[in-house]
């Protein structure tokens, strides 16, 4: 299966993951009836996935895997073609930058949270956003050997994430961003 839209897309991440983060919010606290805040927990779902495929797309064709829309590609893109990787450089960013606005919505979200579950919540998304972050700047070279992230990098990020943990969260509107499914047919 390879999505032949953004919205083909946007589904198949919140039902590997959307779908988790919305969960993970029951089990943190979050009351069924907060339609609002299950929302902002499928973004940051949406937006780890976003990233995972940024950083994957090489990998994943060479097991006959694609995410990417086919609609962004005409359907005329090889990733495993050297020639072709400034083409995935700009399908990164994309991905990067939607992933980015699904993280900060969910952001919204993590601030309604319990401090150490919203301290959780906010590592987690830095850490993915910096995998995303890394696709789109090594450029070319991104799928050249698997992006990871340090141990020290990720202490930084931890610690940073506990410093935002503390501040109020940004108003970030959800307008335009896709919408679970069990949110569309609400009233």
């Amino acid at each position: 299966w390879t999505p032949c839209s953004e919205d083909d897309l946007l589904s198949y991440c919140y039902q590997v993951a959307g779908a988790v983060g919305v969960m993970m919010a029951h089990v943190m606290g979050v009351d069924p009836a907060e339609s609002d805040t299950l929302d902002r927990a499928s973004d940051l779902g949406i937006a780890f996935q976003l990233a995972n495929i940024a950083r994957d797309i090489v990998d994943d064709a060479k097991v006959g895997r694609s995410y990417i829309p086919t609609a962004w590609t005409g359907g005329g893109l090889d990733p495993l073609d050297p020639a072709q990787r400034d083409r995935l450089v700009a399908i990164a960013q994309r991905l990067a930058d939607l992933a980015h606005r699904y993280r900060a919505s969910s952001k919204v979200g993590a601030r309604r949270l319990p401090f150490r579950s919203r301290w959780a919540v906010l590592s987690a998304a830095a850490i993915y956003g910096e995998v995303a972050t890394r696709a789109v700047e090594l450029g070319p070279r991104a799928w050249d050997k698997r992006i990871s992230i340090s141990k020290a990098e990720k202490f930084m990020l931890v610690a940073g994430a506990f410093a935002e943990s503390l501040l109020p969260a940004r108003k970030v509107s959800r307008a335009g961003l896709w919408t679970r499914p069990e949110r569309r047919a609400a009233p």
